[in-house]
């Protein structure tokens, strides 16, 4: 049972988790941005939107497109100079260098260490997605990350199959997390590597058909490590406000180290960058991305691709790509760097005019918190 402010629209939410919500957000964060992260409408109306591309002068959330899962062209990084948070982080979503001072075209080989909560997920000792470091000992990454279709079981989307579960998830022991990396090969004794303890699968996770092209929805998933000592390499990047969107036209920023080159998904022989790379997005409007003539006609009710579900994103000759699934696409705010969406699918690599799909980070806060009540987080900026 509950009740609402008086003349205010509200949706009542659990409470369980009021200390989690608080310990993330609460601490530094203005009432404002408080009710929009509880999912209450924000004074000016609506759920909050972020994203600019003067940031951090005005909110973070809504103005980007997609980005490649690393670009084509390879540029030297500039050094890195250890020892930028003397006492570790105070804060989340904070990096020791400034991921958005660059212009790049195609990708660009990130300052080492500038985004401390990329991580690799490992399966079979084989790279094969990407992750972001949320709290001490969750990470988030895609659902089709940790799981594969059951051979022989329908591929029709839920909504027509009905409750048959098509999918089975991977044990959790054939997984290895690796923080603290730049190299794809990393050498140095700061890595971190963790095994994979546990792996919660969002419940409304799907896989299935369209247009004989297996996709997939809801595409989250939550990693559970041994916790890891926060350090100048080793952060947690900021959980998005509770439902906010991100403004159409943003720039948000996809870190990986999956393919560099223009090629199909599944192709085998796909090569991948010696480094973590970084390439700029665009977010487009959902109606221009069911508009699209190569991938809308897969975003509709049936397949659970709506705007709740998925946001779109597009790049000027750069593009997220093979390896970098589950990888972090980062929205820069003013009270620090957050995971808006994680690289879910597309159609080929860095091809004109295809935006790929991320999956809406923010429509699964309940999920999250839920499930991530005995982590450590850190607060945002003030």
């Amino acid at each position: 049972q509950c009740s609402s402010i008086p003349s205010e629209v509200m949706a009542c939410r659990k409470i369980q988790w009021i200390t989690v919500v608080i310990t993330i957000l609460v601490a530094h964060s203005p009432i404002e941005a408080f009710q929009g992260f509880l999912g209450y409408p924000s004074s000016s109306g609506g759920y909050p939107s972020w994203g600019s591309t003067n940031l951090p002068s005005e909110p973070w959330w809504k103005n980007m497109r997609r980005t490649s899962r690393t670009g084509v062209n390879s540029l030297k990084a500039p050094a890195y100079s250890p020892g930028q948070f003397s006492a570790g982080p105070q804060y989340c979503g904070t990096s020791p260098s400034d991921p958005f001072s660059d212009r790049i075209v195609g990708g660009v080989e990130v300052v080492p260490h500038e985004f401390p909560w990329v991580a690799k997920l490992f399966h079979d000792k084989a790279f094969h997605c990407g992750a972001a470091l949320i709290s001490d000992r969750y990470l988030l990454t895609a659902g089709h990350c940790v799981t594969s279709h059951i051979e022989g079981t329908s591929t029709e989307p839920r909504s027509r199959r009905g409750d048959t579960i098509n999918y089975e998830v991977k044990d959790p022991k054939d997984f290895i997390v690796e923080l603290g990396s730049h190299k794809l090969k990393e050498k140095s004794g700061d890595v971190v590597r963790k095994k994979v303890i546990r792996i919660i699968l969002n419940s409304e996770y799907d896989v299935f058909a369209s247009d004989d092209i297996m996709l997939q929805s809801n595409d989250l998933a939550i990693l559970k490590i041994n916790p890891v000592v926060f350090s100048d390499i080793v952060s947690p990047i900021c959980l998005p406000m509770m439902n906010a969107r991100v403004r159409d036209g943003a720039k948000l920023i996809v870190a990986g180290w999956g393919s560099t080159l223009t090629e199909t998904l599944q192709d085998p022989t796909t090569k991948l960058p010696d480094a973590l790379q970084k390439a700029f997005l665009t977010k487009i409007s959902h109606r221009e991305c069911k508009k699209n003539p190569y991938i809308g006609s897969h975003l509709t009710k049936i397949n659970q691709m709506g705007e709740r579900e998925i946001f779109c994103m597009i790049g000027n000759n750069q593009d997220s790509c093979r390896g970098d699934s589950g990888g972090p696409a980062i929205l820069r705010t003013p009270q620090g760097y957050v995971v808006a969406g994680l690289v879910s699918w597309g159609l080929g690599c860095n091809q004109k005019n295809y935006p790929a799909a991320y999956t809406q980070v923010s429509s699964y806060m309940d999920y999250i918190l839920e499930n991530t009540r005995d982590g450590k987080f850190l607060p945002h900026k003030p």
